[in-house]
């Protein structure tokens, strides 16, 4: 996406942290060691470049990676998730565009992916055969409803909608 790959992570990371999971949470804010209510910084600011990826590789004690890549990456992990086509920008010194690169990804998806429900009718044609969708946003497979209006630095409550499942999720202030 050209904006929420961080947050979405972030999101991510911390919802299967509070199942009890240790997660390695790799973004542009840096790396870090999630598990539970602690968080662990392994490494300030760093490169969201699919290189980064290697010096992730000799890192242990986790049972699942959130990993925010730029174009390129996300054929490497189980789920790839798109969030957004809202610009597609110029890639590849400006021979190629972001829909280019994000194609590749689709096409390289393992298991599963994760796109907005409003871009179901351009990511669909791509999917792998064997590779399952889930689509999020109001009219998706999954969606998010707020007990309140959000605000800076207040914890939220939130109800996430998953097919016939309800999830309760707490995101502290850091959201």
């Amino acid at each position: 996406g050209v904006s929420g790959k961080t947050s979405a992570c972030h999101i991510i990371a911390h919802m299967l942290s509070m199942t009890g999971r240790t997660v390695l949470l790799h973004t542009s804010r840096g790396d870090l060691r999630l598990k539970g209510d602690k968080i662990e910084v392994i490494k300030e600011k760093t490169s969201i470049a699919p290189a980064s990826l290697i010096e992730l590789a000799g890192l242990e004690g986790f049972d699942v990676a959130v990993l925010e890549e730029s174009l390129g990456g996300c054929g490497i992990g189980d789920v790839c998730c798109i969030t957004n086509l809202n610009d597609d920008y110029g890639i590849a010194g400006g021979t190629r565009k972001a829909l280019d690169g994000k194609v590749q990804m689709v096409r390289l998806a393992k298991k599963k992916v994760v796109f907005p429900e409003r871009e179901r009718d351009l990511w669909s044609p791509y999917l792998p055969e064997g590779v399952e969708d889930t689509t999020f946003g109001s009219e998706g497979d999954v969606h998010v409803e707020f007990g309140r209006e959000l605000q800076l630095g207040v914890p939220l409550e939130l109800r996430v909608f998953d097919g016939g499942s309800v999830y309760s999720v707490s995101l502290s202030s850091m959201f």
